[in-house]
């Protein structure tokens, strides 16, 4: 109590860092936060740190294996990179709202697409939403 706001950001950088490094932590981590902050401000705090290290790991992916991938297959990836364009953004959001794939695999296979920054920020924080709501 003493040192709230310590407290948050410490749990921010905790949080958005074992997301952007890809380790599976998400789910303890939101409960932890709804322990620590409240069910409304813990989803909060998850939902950036959440959205944040997703970011940090989508970029690495895409410009440090995405790139090239996407050069060396560029013919067989046409038609999936075709309906990413179209469809990427209902994609992201399906699969983040289902809770099957991994929250860092998602991070990891949307990094391999074309899907754009902006798409993939407002996808994964609205997507991962309702999850960290119910943790």
């Amino acid at each position: 109590q003493e040192q709230y706001f310590v407290s948050v950001l410490l749990y921010l950088s905790v949080f958005t860092l074992g997301v952007a490094f890809f380790l599976p932590v998400a789910m303890v981590l939101t409960v932890g936060g709804g322990y620590l902050f409240g069910v409304l401000e813990g989803a909060l705090d998850a939902n950036i740190g959440g959205t944040i290290g997703s970011i940090f790991s989508f970029l690495l992916v895409r410009y440090l294996l995405g790139d090239q991938l996407q050069e060396r297959y560029a013919d067989k990836l046409e038609g999936f990179n075709k309906a990413m364009d179209e469809q990427g953004n209902l994609y992201l959001l399906f699969i983040h709202f289902i809770f099957v794939i991994p929250f860092f695999m998602i991070n990891i296979l949307a990094g391999l697409t074309r899907v754009s920054l902006w798409t993939f920020i407002w996808t994964t924080s609205l997507g991962i939403l309702p999850g960290q709501l119910v943790y």
